[in-house]
């Protein structure tokens, strides 16, 4: 069971193709090491940092509202990317790591791929149709292997601590976009559950 929570966070990636792409031994030696000394396990090239969703039409004005007032709805005002290394840091940084004891989330093992929103999206479950992030614009998606519990469950549930979580940040802005944990999450360390 897949879990999504508002938040903010970031990462890196290991450019060999856009495929989903298993990291060998002699590709580790190459890829850049990631916190925790981890290695992404995916790439992708099939995005852009300035593409852009266009308006939203047949909606309601708090839906256009929405897609004016998401920084990753539009075209990026800086040239300033999101990095790698400000990536995998903001994903560290996410409330709720380090589970209900407050472990130190830092350093912990943590990888990014960039990729399409819309590759993305597929991965989490996250909704493309939404129209708010355009379907090729790059994202960073980050996961982080540390505890995790999300600030907020459904009435009457009782918080579930994941080993584990993914993040989707816009790559251009910075703008975090979700973030999901669960087995059915998509794990960027190991290439599992990323849609091709």
């Amino acid at each position: 069971m897949k879990n999504r929570y508002r938040i903010l966070a970031a990462a890196a990636v290991v450019a060999t193709g856009s495929a989903i792409v298993l990291a060998t031994q002699a590709a580790q030696a190459q890829a850049p090491v990631l916190g925790g000394g981890a290695h992404s396990a995916v790439a992708d090239s099939s995005c852009r940092l300035d593409a852009v969703a266009p308006a939203p039409t047949g909606r309601d004005s708090r839906w256009v509202d929405m897609w004016r007032s998401n920084p990753a709805s539009q075209k990026p005002a800086t040239a300033r990317a999101l990095t790698a290394p400000d990536a995998v840091t903001a994903a560290q940084a996410v409330p709720g790591a380090g589970g209900r004891a407050g472990l130190k989330v830092a350093g912990s093992p943590a990888a990014a791929a960039q990729m399409s929103y819309a590759r993305a999206a597929a991965s989490t479950g996250d909704d493309v149709a939404e129209g708010i992030v355009a379907p090729d614009r790059c994202v960073w998606l980050v996961t982080v292997k540390a505890a995790f519990t999300p600030r907020s469950v459904p009435y009457g549930a009782k918080p579930v601590q994941y080993d584990s979580y993914t993040t989707v940040f816009d790559a251009a802005t910075g703008q975090f976009l979700s973030i999901t944990a669960g087995p059915a999450a998509p794990d960027v360390l190991s290439g599992a559950n990323i849609a091709s």
